[in-house]
C-alpha cells in the first residue's frame, strides 16, 4: 500500500479500493477460476474462494445443485477427455496436463472410465 501511495494520490486509491471491495463476485465465476489451482481438493478450493469448507458446501448446493466433489470430478473427467484427445499425447503427458502423478492418473481413470490411461488415450484417437 505504501508503494501505491507514492505513485497515486490517496483519493484515487480510495476510489479504486471502494469500487473493488464493493463489487460482488459471482460465485460460479469465482469457483470456475479457482478450480484449476485447487488440485481436486475441496479444502484448497474453499481457501482459494476465501470461505470455510462448510460455507463452500452450502453455496455449492445452492448454486450448482451438487456437492463440490461431484462437480470437481465431472470437470476433471471433461478436462481429461479433452486432454486425452491431444495428438500424440502419452500417459506421462496426460498426467502432466492433468497435474496428476501416474498413480493418481491411473486411479482416477480406472474409477471413472473403467480402463487404463493408454486405453483412454487410444479411444480418443
Amino acid at each position: 500500500m505504501i508503494t501505491l501511495e507514492t505513485y497515486y494520490p490517496k483519493e484515487v486509491l480510495a476510489a479504486f479500493l471502494c469500487r473493488a471491495f464493493s463489487q460482488k463476485v459471482d460465485f460460479r465465476t469465482m469457483v470456475t477460476n479457482a478450480y484449476g489451482d485447487a488440485g481436486r481438493s475441496v479444502e484448497r478450493l474453499a481457501k482459494l474462494c476465501g470461505m470455510s469448507r462448510g460455507t463452500l458446501y452450502n453455496r455449492f448446493k445452492e448454486e450448482f445443485g451438487v456437492m463440490p466433489n461431484d462437480w470437481m470430478n465431472e470437470r476433471t473427467k471433461e478436462d481429461m477427455l479433452q486432454a486425452a484427445g491431444i495428438r500424440n499425447i502419452t500417459n506421462e503427458g496426460l498426467g502432466y496436463v492433468m497435474k496428476m502423478t501416474q498413480s493418481q492418473l491411473c486411479h482416477f481413470i480406472r474409477k471413472h472410465f473403467d480402463c487404463t490411461p493408454q486405453e483412454l488415450i487410444d479411444s480418443r484417437r
